[in-house]
């Protein structure tokens, strides 16, 4: 009995490895595939996707933008905008000012229409790249003067001062 839970845990704990090995492998029969998701300026969003025209139903491929915490495409979902099908296709996405930092939590992902005309998802998600494009402030990181440092106790902060230490620790 023993044995044969051993046996299955080293069967699951080889799969699971194998699947973080090789992630690219769970979506090798996607129809497509997110080359790029960057941000443009800090006012737009731009997707690169590749696809295999035969194996996409319709005319038209459709990004979208779903949830970081798990969620799924639904018939409420609106896509971000459209795009005819072809081996290589570019979604550019105008972002409000207002709604600039929320678009760094969601995850992108290229879906068709299938014959029943409900969104279906053909490719793997893809997060921003680049979330430095917009942020606020572009200085660099200050330089401390000194690596000089000293775990002191409270009664001994005066004596830290006299050592010239730059960083404490009380």
């Amino acid at each position: 009995m023993k044995r044969a839970r051993l046996v299955k845990t080293h069967l699951l704990y080889v799969i699971l490895v194998l699947f973080l090995a090789f992630p690219g492998k769970a979506f090798a029969e996607q129809a497509a595939r997110i080359i790029s998701c960057r941000m443009d300026t800090s006012k737009k969003l731009r997707v690169v996707a590749e696809c295999d025209p035969e194996k996409v139903y319709g005319k038209e491929c459709y990004l979208f933008a779903l949830p970081f915490s798990g969620g799924k495409l639904s018939s409420k979902t609106l896509p971000l905008k459209k795009a005819g099908k072809s081996a290589t296709m570019s979604f550019k996405v105008r972002i409000k000012k207002s709604e600039r930092q929320t678009y760094y939590y969601y995850r992108y992902v290229i879906a068709q229409k299938n014959k029943k005309g409900k969104y279906e998802v053909i490719s793997a998600p893809k997060y921003i790249t680049n979330p430095e494009k917009t942020a606020k402030y572009h200085y660099s990181f200050p330089k401390a003067s000194s690596k000089k440092g000293l775990q002191v106790a409270a009664s001994m902060v005066e004596d830290a001062v006299d050592l010239n230490v730059q960083h404490s620790v009380l």
